[in-house]
């Protein structure tokens, strides 16, 4: 018989909803000038990760910052960052 790590067997994801990284992470792009600037900033580029991912966009809307599309521009940066 095998045994597996009961732990080896769960993913678990926490994600918190915070106002502040997400403002923090839009001041750190939007206060560089050029697109390539704002790839090549490493602060800039790890907010986009944050900034882009589907649970930040909705924590972004509930707390009635605005709606989804107010993040666009940072989902078309990570593209053009990433160059998709």
């Amino acid at each position: 018989m095998k045994t597996i790590g009961l732990f080896s067997l769960l993913t678990v994801s926490v994600f918190a909803c915070d106002l502040t990284k997400i403002k923090d992470g839009m001041a750190s792009c939007d206060s560089l000038g050029s697109a390539d600037a704002k790839c090549n900033d490493r602060a800039c580029h790890k907010a986009l990760h944050y900034l882009v991912d589907e649970d930040t966009i909705k924590c972004y809307v509930s707390l009635g910052l605005g709606p989804a599309s107010d993040l666009n521009k940072y989902v078309d940066l990570d593209k053009y960052c990433h160059g998709e």
